[in-house]
């Protein structure tokens, strides 16, 4: 294959010259070049001015230049299934019936037994003093003293005798053997 030695900037752009031979190997990517020109603000979008679903369940927009979209979808979904029972079984279980009838049982919801707690602080007596205070006292030996309890006296009231009979008949339900009462 000749060499040649030519100079590309002195060749004539109308003269067409066939190159052949092998290919070389392909060249550096060059650097990156400046970045271009902002380009104008496009238009403001549509905005909207009232978003709603209908009764179609269906999504409604107007636009505030008076056009509207709908969608061609019911955005409500398939009827779902209630729950109609939930039973604690006798094995601590959870039985869930649906409306549909069917049913699902948990697993055990009964935890493990936990550990015996300290004994607690109960109430070992129960006073009722004179001044009608009244004082608690713990089986730790702490104690309260309540301020006076009785209330202001109430208005008497003077058993009729169907009140009598209606105590008279109460008291042989329970202690049958009773034969007289003296009010």
């Amino acid at each position: 294959m000749a060499d040649y030695d030519m100079d590309i900037d002195s060749l004539d752009p109308e003269v067409e010259i066939e190159i052949s031979g092998v290919r070389g190997p392909r060249g550096f990517v060059g650097p990156e070049g400046p970045i271009g020109q902002t380009g104008p603000k496009g238009d403001t979008g549509k905005q909207p001015e009232r978003i709603w679903i209908d009764d179609a369940y269906k999504l409604n927009i107007i636009f505030d230049d008076g056009t509207s979209w709908k969608s061609n979808q019911s955005l409500r979904g398939p009827r779902g299934n209630g729950l109609r029972s939930a039973e604690l079984t006798d094995n601590y279980t959870i039985l869930l019936t649906f409306s549909d009838g069917e049913t699902f049982e948990t697993g055990s919801v009964r935890g493990v037994k936990g550990e015996i707690g300290a004994t607690g602080n109960g109430i070992a007596s129960a006073v009722l003093n004179n001044d009608y205070t009244l004082t608690l006292t713990w089986t730790n030996g702490d104690s309260y003293t309540t301020p006076p309890i009785r209330g202001a006296k109430g208005d008497t009231y003077t058993l009729t005798n169907a009140d009598k009979a209606d105590i008279y008949n109460m008291l042989l339900e329970v202690y049958p053997a009773v034969e007289e009462v003296e009010f």
